[in-house]
């Protein structure tokens, strides 16, 4: 049954699973207007991935670190809303 799976690399699914998840928090903050986060984290995207240069794992790496800190900043975001 696993014959197909247990020779394919998962990490183009992950990678794909985390610019999914990046686009549906850019998505929410656009809108709800948060304009300046969707910014400075294009610009981090942007940053690392010149830094890292054409290395699939390593940009994978800089994704799934800009997309920890867009989780943690809307979490943020959403309970400075609720204590309003």
């Amino acid at each position: 049954m696993n014959i197909f799976l247990s020779h394919m690399p998962l990490t183009p699914l992950i990678y794909g699973m985390v610019l999914a998840g990046a686009f549906f928090i850019y998505r929410w903050r656009w809108n709800r207007g948060d304009y300046g986060h969707i910014a400075l984290s294009c610009a981090m995207l942007y940053v690392l991935f010149s830094m890292h240069g054409e290395q699939a794992e390593t940009r994978m790496g800089a994704a799934i670190a800009v997309l920890i800190i867009d989780v943690f900043l809307a979490i943020k975001t959403l309970s400075e809303r609720r204590s309003r």
